[in-house]
């Protein structure tokens, strides 16, 4: 059991292998954005990640003695179906919500990936409350890859949000358009 876990908070969980060159980056978007609480669910981290993480308040690390890309024999779920050859990257990532977030909204991002919200909504509790209002259960979300000018600035962490990174995002009736395929 997770004892400083609490599924009462708005909760981001996600995988890490050796991300410290996202991970500050990934914190101060995450948060700004309204997490209250991050679950990293590491594998097997050798670059500082699993340390750094340790040391947030708001975070809780997992560790698994299986690699992520280990194919695993799961235990029936609830329709009675085996999970043969399943990788334990994806097990992971269907298995802790499922368990620790019943019936509430969590982000699952990579730490290479920066959820941008419609531009109507400041915060993730915003847009959750706009959708539990629509009776909305999931969002799908696109992801762009965004890419430096040089190759050269990929060796550097970013130090701060996406928004100090040198790009230019237009995004027309987004929020809309998303809202309105899911109704």
């Amino acid at each position: 059991e997770l004892e400083e876990f609490s599924a009462d908070k708005v909760t981001l969980v996600a995988p890490v292998r050796n991300e410290m060159v996202f991970l500050p980056s990934f914190l101060h978007h995450y948060r700004a954005l309204g997490i209250e609480q991050f679950c990293f669910i590491d594998d097997h981290s050798d670059d500082g990640s699993a340390e750094f993480i340790d040391r947030q308040k708001d975070c809780v690390l997992v560790r698994s003695r299986h690699r992520f890309g280990q194919r695993l024999w799961l235990r029936p779920d609830i329709t009675g179906l085996m999970h043969w050859g399943q990788r334990a990257g994806a097990a992971w990532k269907n298995w802790f919500p499922r368990r620790y977030l019943p019936r509430r909204w969590c982000v699952y991002a990579d730490l290479d990936e920066y959820l941008l919200l419609p531009p109507e909504y400041e915060t993730l509790q915003e847009f959750f409350k706009s959708l539990d209002a629509r009776a909305i259960t999931a969002v799908p979300a696109v992801m762009v890859d965004f890419y430096p000018p040089t190759i050269r600035e990929l060796a550097r962490p970013l130090d701060a949000g996406i928004t100090e990174l040198n790009c230019e995002i237009t995004v027309t009736n987004y929020g809309d358009s998303l809202l309105n395929a899911l109704n």
